[in-house]
Formats: structure tokens, C-alpha cells, sequence
């Protein structure tokens, strides 16, 4: 039995729990061409907003705080945060999920995306899936542990080696989400021209 398999609706035998098996044949609806276009350009703006974001602050802003103080660099960097996480979490990401469904949609004929390993197009969107909940995984530790606990011992005043290796670990964390929005790209690139 396949991994893939063992995720099916049928193997996990829903019936026997009391629970309605979901019929994604309802949701299956035709997305007219506007609606769909629309999608397209609110997801490429989303993802341009949240990877050239995160360039800025990682070129820009992080290089320029890093000729003042530490407690300077580390309220700045802390407001900054915030606010770009507050608008990723509330904004981007919801917008990612509502748009990429309904992509995948005109691009596989189904909301359903256990069948979408049936095409090369669902396989990509499954592995951009995939690469998406990394990011939120990578995303989440950045932005309520790792990144929070730095600008805090900074803005505190703490001991400079622990905030060197929280601002360390938060560093490796974007960088590491760097790469995967790369491959975000390629495979977003790949769907859209069938390589």
C-alpha cells in the first residue's frame, strides 16, 4: 500500500467513525475565465509581496539597523516584524490557500486533491502544496519564537551571545524560506507552462 493510498478517503474508512465521507463532486463547479484571472493576479501579487517582503527586510532594512545600537536595531526590526507578520498571516497566506485552490481547480477539474497526483500538473501543485506548509511551519517559528525572542533580549538589553544566536536561528529560518519560496516559484512556473 502507498503512502497515497493510506491518505484515500476509503482507506481511512471514514463510515466506520459515523463520519460523512465529503463529496467533492459538489464543489466541482465551473470557475468562469474572469474569476480565474482575478485568482491568478491576487496569488502572484500575494507571493510577490511576501517574498519581495522578506528580501527587503533581510537587503535593506536588517543591513541598515545593523549601524545603530542594539536596542535601536532591535525595536525597529520587532515593529517591522509585526506589522509584515500580521499582514502575511492575516492577508498573504489565507490568500494563498483561497486563490491556489482555486487555480489548481481550472488547472486539475477538481477541488479534490486527492486525485490531483492523477496529472503531472496536480503532482506539481501537490509538491507546491507541500513546499507551502513548509513555509508555514518555517514561517511560524520565525515569527512567534524565534524572531520574537530575539528583538525581546535585544530591546531588553540582554546578553549579547544569546541574542546573537536567536538572531542567528531567525536568520537561518528566512533564508531557509528563501530557498523554499524559490522552489515555490519554479513549480508555480513549471504548472502554468507545462514543464
Amino acid at each position: 500500500m502507498t503512502s497515497w493510498e493510506i491518505l484515500n478517503w476509503e482507506v481511512l474508512n471514514l463510515e466506520i467513525l459515523n463520519l460523512e465521507i465529503p463529496n467533492w463532486e459538489v464543489l466541482n463547479w465551473e470557475i468562469p475565465t474572469w474569476l480565474y484571472k482575478i485568482s491568478v493576479i491576487i496569488h502572484i501579487i500575494s507571493f510577490s509581496l511576501w517574498f519581495g517582503g522578506t528580501l527587503f527586510i533581510a537587503g535593506v532594512i536588517i543591513p541598515v539597523l545593523k549601524q545603530e545600537s542594539i536596542d535601536i536595531y532591535g525595536r525597529i526590526i520587532e515593529k517591522t516584524g509585526k506589522k509584515f507578520s500580521l499582514i502575511t498571516w492575516f492577508l498573504l497566506f489565507p490568500a494563498f490557500v483561497i486563490t491556489g485552490f482555486l487555480n489548481a481547480h481550472v488547472r486539475t477539474g477538481t477541488f479534490n486533491p486527492f486525485v490531483w497526483n492523477e496529472t503531472q500538473t496536480g503532482k506539481l501543485i501537490l509538491f507546491k502544496l507541500h513546499l507551502f506548509f513548509i513555509i508555514l511551519a518555517v514561517s511560524a517559528f520565525h515569527d512567534f519564537l524565534a524572531g520574537p525572542r530575539a528583538t525581546k533580549i535585544m530591546r531588553e538589553g540582554g546578553s549579547a551571545e544569546e541574542a546573537r544566536k536567536w538572531r542567528k536561528i531567525a536568520g537561518w529560518a528566512g533564508r531557509i524560506n528563501f530557498i523554499f519560496g524559490i522552489f515555490m516559484i519554479l513549480a508555480g512556473t513549471s504548472i502554468v507552462r507545462g514543464c
